[in-house]
């Protein structure tokens, strides 16, 4: 198990550098309890080991293959080949070079290498919803006469939708916009190590152009303080993951989006098997035809009759509590996104007079 870890620790920090670049793993990896046709095909699979399912573990969250799947004189498969390339055949190989060991037969494999395509990342501005004038959104709501908006008003769909024309053009107002970043060092990287690495490249830049021994004394000091400090601030950063990964899952694929250095990580090109599409409108309408499949729609317009009911709990007799709705309101996750009415949930809390 230490050695499968080392390996795994080894070949994560090899692939982070490696952004936008196929990869391919081969070796006598000696774990013969995988059944390796059954673990591609299968979502849920015990490999029978624990060594087994680091490596299990190890291919899944890197998008790997395995395409070995020719086995010994004992119907195992040992040595195996990682890929994330789409294209890669196994096959025995034709020709020996040496005395065929029946563990470990011969294989050649060939791989059909294309190149990698994403979506362009959006570089547009967005509202920074953490820089909002609150207090004075809170005074705006306050000075509004809800009364005065909503009389003569009955359809409470139209009340619905003179709420939210209000609420979009105070955020016009009050939340800022900002330019989009793409951000230049990996999540994981703190701010100390960030300024090792410029104090680091500025004595680099020094000893260049000057030929100081006492700078080239600083930068190999500053070199192992940043070695030091990137694996510390990896240990951590990942260690961090898996502890809140249930709290806050978006550290997780803030880590995984961060591999590809530069590109967003949706391929410019998507099929449902049917049809492909190539542009970021078309692919969201192919997720949403194919999960609005799964729906029954009801067609039905006839509410249901209720014999003997009970009219003491009728909708119009419901009232609200302002402060209960106001301690739902601040329990709710202000990291989450926006729903489909495009407020998110950091505006609820902060913003009383609105309730």
């Amino acid at each position: 198990m230490p050695i499968v870890k080392h390996f795994v620790d080894n070949c994560n920090s090899i692939v982070d550098k490696s952004t936008n670049q196929y990869t391919c793993i081969v070796g006598d990896f000696n774990i013969g309890l995988i059944n390796w046709t059954v673990a591609n095909s299968s979502d849920v699979y015990s490999p029978g080991s624990a060594a087994g399912q680091y490596l299990l573990d190890f291919s899944i969250a890197n998008n790997y293959k395995q395409c070995n799947l020719i086995t010994n004189n004992k119907d195992k498969t040992l040595d195996l080949v990682f890929t994330d390339c789409p294209t890669c055949q196994t096959i025995p190989a034709a020709d020996v070079l040496s005395l065929i060991d029946p563990l470990h037969p011969p294989i050649e494999f060939q791989l059909v290498l294309t190149q990698k395509s994403y979506l362009p990342i959006f570089r547009g501005h967005k509202l920074n919803f953490y820089r909002a004038d609150y207090d004075a959104m809170n005074k705006h709501f306050g000075e509004i006469k809800w009364d005065d908006i909503f009389t003569g008003m009955v359809d409470v769909d139209d009340m619905t939708e003179r709420l939210y024309d209000i609420i979009m053009d105070a955020i016009k107002q009050f939340v800022p916009r900002c330019q989009t970043k793409v951000g230049k060092y990996p999540p994981w990287y703190s701010g100390n190590l960030i300024n090792r690495l410029r104090e680091r490249n500025k004595y680099r830049q020094k000893y260049n152009k000057y030929q100081n021994p006492l700078d080239l004394i600083s930068l190999k000091l500053l070199s192992k303080r940043c070695k030091k400090l990137t694996i510390e601030c990896y240990n951590n950063y990942t260690e961090n993951i898996e502890k809140n990964i249930q709290r806050n899952p978006k550290s997780f694929w803030s880590y995984i989006k961060s591999k590809r250095e530069g590109s967003s990580t949706y391929p410019s090109s998507m099929s449902d098997g049917h049809v492909i599409c190539t542009n970021a409108e078309d692919i969201c309408n192919l997720f949403a035809r194919h999960f609005s499949s799964v729906y029954v729609q009801d067609t039905s317009t006839t509410l249901p009759f209720l014999e003997d009911g009970n009219n003491a709990d009728c909708y119009s007799m419901i009232c609200v509590d302002r402060e209960d709705l106001l301690k739902k309101l601040e329990g709710l996750d202000v990291t989450k996104g926006a729903g489909s009415d495009n407020i998110p949930p950091i505006l609820f809390p902060d913003v009383r007079q609105l309730w």
